[in-house]
């Protein structure tokens, strides 16, 4: 029996999220899927991530230094808007980004 494996192009980038929120991932357009995304956050400050909307300090999805999530279909974090980021320390901090469509 033949199993068909869908083709996933990925991206890598990465985010400068600074003291106000900052666009880490545009919003996919009405023609594309976003299959996948990874946040690695290998800052020394805490982020915090909305999804579809301005990210607030002490909201949303909170990355700690050091530490990596992934948000894809099927484990109820998933949304194809626009992911925003933000940090409390002073300067920008990176966070890489890793997207799969």
């Amino acid at each position: 029996m033949a199993v068909w494996i869908d083709t996933i192009t990925f991206t890598h980038t990465n985010a400068d999220v600074g003291l106000t929120s900052t666009e880490m991932l545009a919003a996919l357009g009405a023609s594309s899927v976003r299959k996948f995304v990874l946040l690695q956050n290998i800052s020394d400050a805490i982020v915090d991530i909305k999804v579809g909307a301005a990210a607030v300090a002490g909201e949303g999805i909170r990355i700690y230094p050091g530490v990596t999530i992934e948000l894809k279909p099927g484990s109820g974090n998933f949304d194809p808007r626009a992911i925003n980021g933000i940090q409390a320390d002073a300067g920008t901090k990176t966070v890489l980004v890793t997207e799969g469509v």
